[in-house]
């Protein structure tokens, strides 16, 4: 797998040129990437994404309902084979999200 390399400022160029990663790197930069995708935000897919206003936001489901659509979200890709442990912690206000995630590279934190 291989895509473009993007830091919190868009996409990476260097010397001129845009920057890729390839393997593990680009695994979890698009499981990063998927896991801030708000609904609607993809001008190619406005349905990709997690609704967070209603899904997130809007339910009080409880931490396992939260679990299963981060673990749907994260798991969408034909290079990840299992997600697990997957955990939350809330700090100013700001909904923090871990996940142990098995890739066909190997295993990532995210």
């Amino acid at each position: 797998m291989s895509t473009i390399a993007l830091n919190q400022f868009g996409i990476v160029v260097q010397n001129g040129s845009i920057q890729t990663l390839d393997g593990v790197y680009a695994v979890a930069q698009d499981v990063q990437s998927r896991i801030l995708f708000n609904k609607g935000e993809n001008p190619y897919d406005l349905q990709d994404g997690i609704d967070y206003d209603t899904d997130i936001f809007g339910k009080y489901g409880g931490e396992e309902y939260l679990r299963n659509i981060y673990r749907d979200r994260i798991g969408d890709s034909p290079e990840i084979t299992d997600v697990r442990n997957i955990q939350f912690s809330r700090v100013n206000g700001a909904i923090n999200v871990s996940a142990e995630v098995q890739t066909i590279y190997g295993v990532i934190n995210v």
